[in-house]
């Protein structure tokens, strides 16, 4: 009697990427608790720094990156999840997958199904969001008063960070350091730090004391920051739809280190970059996405009959939030 290998070698084309997103998120969760056990055996080993290293590492080898995703599912916009009703400037997210989105003075806060839960108002026009992790702390760009306001997740008010006047009692003289109609904004919640885009350049300052840290500008010309992003290597992403390019710069020093061409863009607005450092780019001249390698070279784009493309946001999961500010949506990759 023959044996039957049939099943044997389709067993051998079985990978981790291949089986269900469900199945490794079991796989892993079960690694994680083998590994609890190891620590609590052998105490010397500090088991809450252990943890979080070990949940880094499972996302990395069981979730695939955002460009991966996208190209697995053909660049095909997911049937099942999508924001209604909503005209996203910028999102964020937080620890426990609640979505808090900005939209021209209210900030609309979803949970981890979608569904709208809660909304309060910000005084001003908000613009960029973003979140700190370790405080769970939202910050919110207000372009009308020339601040970034500093909110818990219930929508209580904490402080402002920058000019701290209206914007009719102030003088603008182009310094660095005094915001002007700032715009998209990016938290470090490592070293506690918040970029925000102003008129002519980058501005960081401490999320504790909101002393002001730093100034970036391009020195190849007068930057028209639109939207920001951090990324893991680092590096500051920033468009520029003034100039139609995208820059990069170290966070560190605030050097430039290279902008991706100006002949791909049309409107470059919202940014972001995935777990492997890809960088998503809004089009918005052009209706779609344009992705990059970390080096920024060109590798697709993503257009999916998106109307107003206006604003990114990359999810635990590595799931893509575009903004679609015409229709009204947030739809998701």
């Amino acid at each position: 009697m023959q044996e039957d290998n049939s099943s044997i070698s389709s067993s051998k084309s079985l990978t981790l990427q291949t089986l269900p997103f469900e199945i490794r998120l079991l796989i892993a969760k079960s690694s994680l608790e083998s590994w609890k056990i190891f620590c609590l055996i052998f105490k010397d080993i500090g088991i809450h720094s252990l943890n979080k290293h070990i949940q880094e590492t499972m996302k990395e080898i069981f979730i695939p990156s955002a460009f991966k995703r996208i190209q697995n599912n053909k660049f095909k916009e997911s049937t099942t999840k999508k924001i209604t009703d909503c005209q996203a400037v910028a999102m964020t997210k937080d620890n426990e997958g609640n979505i808090y989105v900005s939209a021209y003075g209210t900030i609309k806060v979803y949970d981890k199904n979608l569904k709208l839960v809660t909304s309060f108002q910000v005084k001003g026009t908000s613009w960029g969001i973003s979140i700190e992790h370790s405080t769970q702390h939202l910050f919110i760009s207000c372009n009308s008063e020339n601040v970034i306001k500093e909110y818990d997740t219930k929508g209580n008010y904490i402080k402002s960070i920058g000019n701290l006047v209206e914007n009719s009692g102030f003088q603008f003289d182009g310094t660095p350091g005094k915001l002007m109609n700032p715009r998209g904004i990016d938290v470090d919640s490592t070293n506690k730090h918040v970029f925000v885009c102003s008129r002519s350049c980058i501005e960081q300052y401490s999320t504790i004391d909101g002393k002001h840290i730093k100034s970036i500008q391009d020195k190849e010309g007068p930057l028209s920051p639109d939207s920001i992003a951090l990324d893991r290597l680092g590096r500051i992403i920033v468009s520029d739809d003034h100039r139609c390019i995208v820059v990069l710069f170290s966070k560190d020093d605030g050097r430039k280190l290279f902008s991706l061409s100006s002949t791909t863009f049309n409107l470059p607005y919202g940014v972001v970059a995935d777990k492997q450092c890809h960088i998503f780019v809004v089009d918005n001249g052009h209706r779609k996405v344009n992705i990059f390698d970390k080096e920024g070279n060109y590798l697709a784009h993503l257009d999916a009959e998106i109307q107003n493309p206006t604003s990114l946001m990359i999810d635990e999961l590595n799931f893509l939030y575009v903004g679609d500010f015409n229709s009204e949506s947030i739809r998701i990759f």
